[in-house]
């Protein structure tokens, strides 16, 4: 699952790089180059620690899958909602928060292109995916519900993490988080703490303008040259 999840970012990744003129492109501050055996270890790690924390909570293959639509709707947006506050609180702590800082810095050191989403310290990972857990363990979800969440949840990093503006997705920046909205975290290293949703950011002080963060990005790497 952790390689086809792999492939797919690459994929995106490629979609990026080969259409400059669609897609604007925000320069990456001066940071170090990704490392794709250092992501490729660390998601197999987080794969297997993730698999063996279902099995403690009683995600099996066994539990009985959704029986109607409006189920699997529910349960799917109650489980998106939990965890991405979740995430955001520790988001906000692995900004602020001692302990948590110098993990998440590893992440915020690599330069912003699709595949960064997996370059990072293990505890930063395990962190991020404790929130992801606690709808799925209440409610004794299928396994492969949670799977399929956790694809589609790594996909969507991939695209948040890809440095550039996307036109279908700025329209969204109130509401959910894009590209362009994200580049703004990674150029101040502070707000837009939301991974999913951007309103815990609108609604607790934290989003960062879009406007501001590229005016900082280009004082900055005209300071560097």
């Amino acid at each position: 699952m952790m390689l086809v999840i792999m492939a797919s970012v690459q994929a995106i990744q490629e979609y990026l790089h080969a259409r400059p003129t669609v897609y604007k492109r925000f320069p990456s501050l001066p940071t170090t180059k990704p490392s794709p055996g250092h992501s490729l270890t660390v998601s197999m790690m987080v794969s297997t620690l993730f698999g063996i924390s279902m099995a403690l909570l009683g995600i099996y293959t066994t539990n009985p899958l959704p029986n109607s639509l409006a189920v699997v709707i529910f349960r799917l947006v109650l489980t998106l909602v939990v965890y991405d506050f979740g995430l955001y609180i520790v988001h906000t702590m692995q900004h602020h928060f001692g302990p948590f800082i110098p993990f998440h810095r590893e992440h915020h050191g690599v330069s912003m292109y699709a595949t960064d989403v997996t370059n990072g310290a293990l505890p930063d990972f395990l962190e991020a995916f404790i929130p992801l857990l606690i709808v799925p363990a209440l409610l004794k979800f299928n396994i492969a519900e949670v799977w399929a969440i956790a694809f589609a949840l790594q996909i969507h990093g991939a695209i948040a993490h890809a440095g550039c503006s996307m036109p279908g997705l700025d329209w969204w920046d109130f509401v959910l988080v894009g590209p362009r909205f994200h580049a703004a975290h990674h150029v101040f290293h502070r707000g837009n703490y939301g991974t999913l949703f951007s309103i815990w950011d609108h609604a607790f002080g934290t989003a960062v303008s879009i406007e501001k963060s590229e005016t900082k990005l280009w004082k900055v790497l005209s300071k560097n040259k």
